[in-house]
């Protein structure tokens, strides 16, 4: 379900707009995919999924009123649900002095933090091209972007 209202976002932003009801169905739908902190025993996968849901929430959410604390907050979850891939992965203990330091210098963590400084000068750019090929070209490299970090390596 996150996938496929994604998907419906990525198509709204590249002009097949959704109406009013479309955008908060998807944002309430969202919601209910977010896994709630009494719903059993935690485990790691359930940092990511909330992570994910409440990311695209944020976007909807963005593209419902448009204010840009919302794209930031969108942005903000990209990175928390890169934080605690990376904290799980290298089984960092946060309880420990310099975490923090060890997960924000993490090559994977620092990826995303350029991606998204790249994101934000191509959408600021003062000679902007066409937003619709702007918004394809981000679509496009987001897909394969997220493929590449979270694809297990060969052994």
């Amino acid at each position: 379900m996150l996938s496929a209202i994604l998907e419906r976002l990525w198509l709204d932003v590249q002009g097949d707009r959704m109406d009013t009801r479309q955008v908060q169905e998807n944002v309430d739908l969202l919601m209910d995919l977010i896994p709630q902190e009494d719903a059993g025993s935690w485990v790691p996968e359930q940092a990511w999924a909330e992570d994910a849901a409440a990311a695209v929430a944020y976007a909807l959410r963005c593209r419902q009123n448009g204010q840009a604390q919302e794209a930031a907050w969108a942005a903000r979850r990209a990175y928390e649900a890169l934080d605690h891939f990376v904290i799980a992965k290298e089984g960092i203990d946060t309880n420990k002095a310099g975490a923090a330091q060890l997960v924000l210098a993490h090559p994977l963590v620092q990826a995303e933090l350029l991606r998204q400084q790249r994101d934000l000068r191509e959408l600021l750019a003062e000679n902007q091209e066409d937003l619709l090929q702007v918004a394809q070209r981000m679509r496009q490299r987001a897909k394969v972007e997220s493929e590449v970090i979270f694809q297990p390596k060969p052994r």
